[in-house]
């Protein structure tokens, strides 16, 4: 997803869709609007803040760079801007056949001074010194008198290193040092709170982190010092030492997934190592030992030059958090998670364009990317996740902290429960989840799979699976660059760049074989914790990235995973937005199937007739839907809007009724299209349109075959854009109104034996009628359609061969606003109050089952068993409804 696309609005467009039928509103009080105040970018005046730093990666969001420098360089966004990160250097990684060992050697961990493991970042101007065991922050802005330096997202054991210790030894003015996890916004994990001169402060990570309710081995977190001076031009300095100091740990390796096959046949191996406080590898001779306990059994671990291994035997399908205790000489527990997974995994129908698993086919699949949650009181004590619409309606926002959101990698494993389980509760079956763009967290630690990126991927990974949800997984997002390129292009580690990374290595591969070897170690280290993982719905190389780092890279990362796992779908996505038809991305591209996004949906056009038109373009390139509806937060929205002034409007439709429609139109137009999967971007507050879904497929065969329509239009070329995908709408607003499905044909495609007419897009647009009224649509068509509503409501239907299955969303489109929102469009479709009759003919003379859906009130309407014609008459409503008929 992003934000880097400039979709142009043509008004005289408007005139050609807009019929009687349909009436446009100006919208007013449909999205929230925050007067945001922003005097902490660039602080001049007082009172001197609590804190001096908070966390404002939910800001920042996805964004690589602003227009504006002196946002750019304050100090909760300069670390974070186009910066070279520096992953803990001292981390050692052993690859075994057991597992990945992760610890810091030496053990001690120097974070400051010439030996740093790692750099400090702040605001250009200001100067950041080493000298001996010691950094000095000099602050030689003049724009403000809170000024900081930060050193982000730093990885690291916290059995090895559970205690930070702060020596300032000089201070010109008052300075505090805070410390923050990597993606949960707010207010500061801890604080040395405001203080004057030489100090010395120590701070137990370790013991903070389990009570803010993480129970994993590794820490990601922000360490930040800062100063407050007199006035914005005064400079400023602060000399001081900041040091983990090591000590004996027990390091279980990184978590297991085994199949409960693999399981049967050789058990499942773990391994650990227990280091001193120097890093140094304790071995049996050193008189310890160290054993795991797990499902009431207990087994002895045995060393060999330093690693302890062993084989848990007897475990079933499920999940086993399992106790590593080291006795004798050095004492030290630890805990490893080893996950075990019944064997099943999703596999592509390509005869039938869907997804199976355990050889049954469900149906169209539904869910979003799941990168944020918003969060009530961010940071304090009784902070919660805002999840649904009540929630979201009882909140008061304007109140402080006010509105923020926590990352996935910064979510407790109680918080990823209570997310995953709510979920699961409003329908939803996939999760889309993507690393590596811009402040995101990063699998890659440069050339080796992060710690703690590795520990928070398996929770997500086992949270989806325990409640029946499975992950799409971005192996990439965009490429990797040395420099960032507007909206993309990430600066990796700096463990690339010392290998001599130049930007073209990414997009050519081949280029640089020491970059393609580190690289690929990343890879294979992903994919060996995770090639067994049932709850790994499927990974794409970039995601949409893939579009950007083309074909090329794309299938050299394809076929270096497919090579090593054959477990698991590969997706593809080099269709970013459709101004052409899905061959023209498509082709020559391997993966086993692709999608694309629905961003630019009513630019120009109204959405129902656009999301048609999409859904029918999906359908011919075999697509499904990865990405759209991203509900941008309103402190993103209000951040562009005042902060950087760059166009964005002060408001988002998060939480409103345009989004929840669009949402609802994008998920159900997608069920009745039998798309092989409806998947959105960082849904909030509407996650509940999910919820008939399964519901709805659930009665349905899909192994079945379903008609092709009698109704065809003809593509004029390949190019869809801006005229031709006008007469393509045009004939969806037509057919749709005429209660007729039909499919679109490339130009050069040979005509169906069942169509009984074609309509051609390279003509000038003709209205469609029945032959009866003096068009070319066939009588018999007439006759033979399924459904019939009344005239402010339209319909998409798919019908099985047999007559005896019909899936159909009947929407009102009696009302519309028209309001330009960012990747939302220009038009939104507002249901109004008007009669409705719904009449069911043509059916076979049989026991049939018909369910009507009230999709707005999410229940069963009507339920009745049928055996020929019927009408529902559904009085005056706005509501929209499924219709679903099968075998009685």
């Amino acid at each position: 997803m992003n934000t880097g696309h400039n979709h142009r609005n043509k008004r005289n467009t408007l005139i050609i869709l807009l019929k009687a039928s349909v009436t446009v509103y100006l919208a007013v009080g449909y999205t929230e609007n925050l007067q945001a105040d922003y005097t902490w970018l660039n602080q001049v005046q007082g009172p001197r803040p609590a804190c001096v730093w908070e966390n404002r990666e939910d800001v920042i969001y996805h964004d690589l760079s602003y227009n504006k420098k002196e946002v750019q360089n304050a100090p909760e966004i300069a670390p974070f801007m186009q910066r070279v990160w520096v992953f803990n250097t001292a981390m050692q990684w052993h690859r075994r056949p057991e597992g990945i060992l992760c610890y810091s050697k030496p053990a001690t961990l120097l974070l400051t001074g010439e030996h740093s493991v790692s750099d400090w970042h702040s605001d250009p101007v200001n100067e950041i010194l080493s000298h001996g065991r010691a950094t000095t922050f000099v602050k030689r802005s003049t724009n403000r008198r809170r000024d900081c330096a930060v050193l982000p997202a730093f990885q690291f054991h916290l059995g090895q290193n559970p205690i930070l210790t702060l020596d300032v030894d000089q201070a010109t003015d008052d300075w505090q040092f805070v410390v923050s996890v990597k993606g949960r916004s707010g207010t500061p994990l801890l604080s040395s709170g405001w203080r004057n001169g030489p100090a010395t402060v120590n701070f137990n990570l370790a013991e903070a982190l389990t009570k803010k309710g993480f129970d994993l081995n590794y820490a990601e977190l922000h360490f930040v010092i800062g100063t407050w001076t007199k006035t914005p031009e005064d400079k400023a300095s602060i000399s001081f030492e900041l040091i983990l100091p090591g000590r004996t740990a027990l390091v279980a390796s990184l978590p297991v997934v085994r199949t409960v096959q693999q399981v049967d046949k050789s058990g499942v191996p773990i391994a650990a190592v227990l280091v001193d406080d120097k890093a140094n590898l304790l071995t049996a001779a050193d008189k310890v030992r160290i054993s795991a306990k797990f499902k009431g059994k207990k087994a002895a671990l045995e060393e060999k030059d330093g690693i302890w291994t062993t084989k848990l035997s007897g475990l079933t399908v499920g999940d086993y958090p399992v106790t590593l205790t080291a006795e004798g000489a050095a004492q030290s527990q630890t805990q490893l998670y080893v996950r075990i997974t019944d064997g099943e995994f999703w596999q592509y129908d390509k005869q039938r364009h869907l997804f199976s698993r355990n050889r049954k086919i469900p149906g169209p699949l539904s869910g979003s990317y799941q990168g944020n949650v918003f969060v009530r009181i961010a940071g304090e004590q009784d902070e919660a996740l805002v999840q649904g619409q009540k929630a979201w309606d009882r909140w008061d926002r304007s109140k402080a902290p006010g509105e923020h959101l926590h990352y996935w990698e910064a979510l407790t494993t109680s918080e990823m429960d209570e997310r995953f389980a709510y979920l699961k509760s409003c329908g939803w079956d996939l999760l889309h989840v993507c690393q590596h763009w811009g402040i995101w967290e990063r699998l890659d630690a440069g050339g080796r799979i992060a710690p703690h990126g590795a520990e928070q991927i398996a929770l997500y990974l086992r949270t989806a699976g325990r409640h029946g949800m499975a992950v799409i997984q971005a192996l990439t997002h965009y490429e990797y660059a040395t420099r960032v390129n507007n909206w993309h292009g990430t600066v990796p580690f700096r463990r690339y760049l010392d290998a001599g990374f130049e930007s073209e290595d990414f997009l050519r591969p081949g280029r640089n074989p020491k970059f393609e070897k580190i690289f690929r170690r990343y890879l294979s280290d992903y994919v060996s914790l995770f090639k067994e993982e049932t709850a790994l719905f499927a990974m794409t190389a970039s995601g949409e990235g893939d579009a950007t780092i083309g074909h090329a890279r794309a299938h050299d990362i394809f076929d270096f995973v497919r090579r090593k796992d054959r477990n698991h779908i590969f997706m593809g996505e080099p269709t970013h937005l459709l101004h052409k038809v899905p061959r023209s991305f498509t082709a020559g591209w391997r993966q086993d199937v692709f999608g694309g996004r629905t961003y630019a949906i009513a630019g120009r056009f109204l959405p129902e007739y656009d999301l048609g038109v999409e859904m029918k373009l999906y359908q011919l390139g075999r697509l499904s839907m990865a990405e759209g509806s991203w509900g941008a937060s309103n402190i993103y929205a209000a951040f562009h809007h005042h902060a950087l002034e760059d166009g964005w409007p002060d408001e988002s439709w998060v939480g409103s009724d345009l989004y929840r429609v669009r949402l609802r139109d994008s998920l159900y137009l997608g069920l009745a299209h039998r798309l092989p999967k409806m998947v959105t971007w960082e849904e909030q507050i509407a996650e509940d349109e999910h919820r008939l879904i399964p519901v709805i497929r659930k009665h349905v065969d899909w192994t079945k075959p379903f008609q092709t329509p009698g109704v065809a239009v003809k593509l004029a070329s390949d190019d869809i854009s801006a005229e031709h995908r006008e007469v393509l709408v045009q004939y969806e607003k037509a057919f749709s109104h005429l209660d007729l499905s039909y499919l679109l044909l490339h130009h050069d495609d040979p005509t169906p034996s069942d169509v009984e007419v074609v309509f051609d897009a390279s003509a000038p647009y003709i209205e469609p009628f029945f032959a009866s009224a003096g068009g070319t649509v066939p009588d018999k068509l007439k006759g033979s359609r399924p459904l019939i509503v009344t005239g402010n409501y339209a319909l998409n239907y798919t019908w099985s061969r047999d007559r005896n299955t019909l899936l159909a969303y009947v929407y009102n489109v009696a009302g519309h606003f028209e309001r330009s929102l960012p990747l939302a469009g220009r038009f939104y479709r507002k249901a109004l109050p008007v009669e409705l009759k719904i009449q069911i003919q043509s059916l076979p003379k049989r026991a049939l089952k018909l369910r009507l859906y009230d999709v707005n009130e999410q229940n069963v309407h009507t339920e009745a068993d049928i055996t020929g014609d019927t009408t529902l008459d559904i009085g005056r409503t706005s509501h929209d409804y499924f219709v679903l008929i099968t075998p009685g």
